[in-house]
């Protein structure tokens, strides 16, 4: 069995964070989202996988090499234009391909129970899909089923006629892979056309359900939710050194070089990277994942938090359900306020519940900053005195 990762996307409503890396390669739980995707195929014995790049390929390649390092044979195929998800399978696919080809997005939450769920449900010589429920069908490709027959697919309706939705995740036939050359030929360059297409044509596509083993990440708070549910499975290793008078308890992980000094709390789950310093007395509650390279002042808390590798946070601070990009220079007396928050999402009001700040990379805090609910402050942003910020702020911007 082959596998076919489709990571060339930038992910635009992932901004600020994608303007430094493809939305594959965005860290959660001290991981980039794609490792785990290639995680799951080899605990299923999928090892020969074709990743098709495109935005910042080098941040990928550079990262998975070959391959050999997750115990997988990695090639790589260069979608040059991102035309949309069918074109870009036919830059990974061979003319001709005899086998049936497993599909994944490189940019969802994918663990092994999925694969197997797919590789156990499917027929021999027949096409199948990952459907799973959702509260919000109507961002997706709602499927609607005969038994377990796909009977119809529509793209993101306005009105649901279920609450199935379509994963992204497939196995693919040979002769879908034909009906794919087909539709883009065509100028189909979206696989839920060549599905659409297929579908229409009498194609009995089966539908494997599963519940609670997928999770995309569409928007900057998405980053939250998906960092929580990773973390429900992390265990505990210490690898680096916990002074006497701190106090670690649940599964937290925690990397070599590591200092986590006297009086502080750490309680998990949670994971710190390597080569950080924590403390001394700094708390850090559950859901938090903390990249390489951090230091964290004393008396500083931090809670249910993504805080990416470089960055340093001030004394006498605190961080929570917040999302802080790498080398970011956070000053004392730092806060970020949280709670509900109503965002505009590509011209639609979005409810988002309990939200912090969403900080781009390399930016800099002075002293006494606060930063209000959803608030997203862009990459590369200068704070030169005490501010109280209240609405977004520009990539670049300096604040006086």
């Amino acid at each position: 069995m082959r596998a076919v990762i489709l990571a060339a996307g930038e992910g635009l409503r992932l901004r600020p964070f994608t303007l430094t890396r493809p939305k594959v390669m965005m860290p959660v739980a001290g991981r980039p989202i794609l490792e785990y995707v290639v995680e799951a195929l080899r605990e299923n014995g999928v090892t020969d996988v074709t990743m098709v790049v495109g935005y910042q390929r080098e941040r990928i390649q550079s990262y998975f090499e070959n391959g050999r390092r997750f115990g997988v044979e990695i090639t790589y195929s260069h979608q040059a234009r991102q035309l949309g998800t069918a074109h870009a399978l036919l830059q990974g696919v061979k003319a001709g391909e005899a086998g049936p080809v497993l599909v994944l997005p490189g940019d969802n939450l994918v663990d092994a129970d999925t694969i197997k769920a797919l590789l156990e449900g499917a027929e021999e010589g027949r096409a199948a899909m990952v459907v799973t429920f959702s509260p919000n069908p109507s961002k997706y490709g709602v499927v609607k089923l005969d038994g377990d027959t796909v009977t119809r697919i529509t793209e993101k309706p306005t009105g649901s006629m279920s609450d199935l939705i379509n994963t992204g995740i497939y196995l693919f036939t040979p002769k879908m892979l034909e009906l794919t050359q087909w539709a883009v030929k065509a100028s189909k360059f979206d696989l839920s056309d060549v599905l659409e297409v297929a579908v229409e044509r009498g194609e009995r596509i089966k539908g494997v359900e599963i519940s609670g083993h997928w999770l995309d990440i569409v928007y900057p708070w998405d980053i939250l939710s998906v960092n929580t549910k990773i973390l429900s499975r992390a265990t505990a290793k210490v690898a680096g050194t916990v002074e006497q008078g701190a106090v670690v308890q649940g599964p937290v992980s925690i990397g070599k070089g590591t200092v986590v000094r006297a009086g502080c709390y750490v309680r998990g789950p949670a994971v710190i990277g390597e080569g950080c310093d924590i403390g001394p007395s700094v708390v850090v509650f559950p859901s938090t994942s903390i990249g390489n390279n951090v230091t964290i002042g004393p008396f500083t808390e931090v809670r249910n938090s993504v805080i990416h590798s470089n960055v340093q946070l001030g004394a006498s601070s605190y961080i929570a359900n917040s999302v802080i990009d790498d080398g970011t220079v956070i000053r004392s007396h730092f806060v970020t306020h949280h709670g509900d928050r109503v965002m505009m999402v590509e011209g639609d009001l979005v409810p988002v519940p309990d939200i912090g700040a969403i900080i781009g990379d390399s930016c800099s805090f002075a002293p006494q900053c606060v930063i209000a609910p959803g608030v997203i402050v862009g990459r590369r942003v200068r704070f030169e005195g005490p501010a109280r910020v209240t609405k977004d702020i520009p990539n670049d911007a300096t604040v006086l």
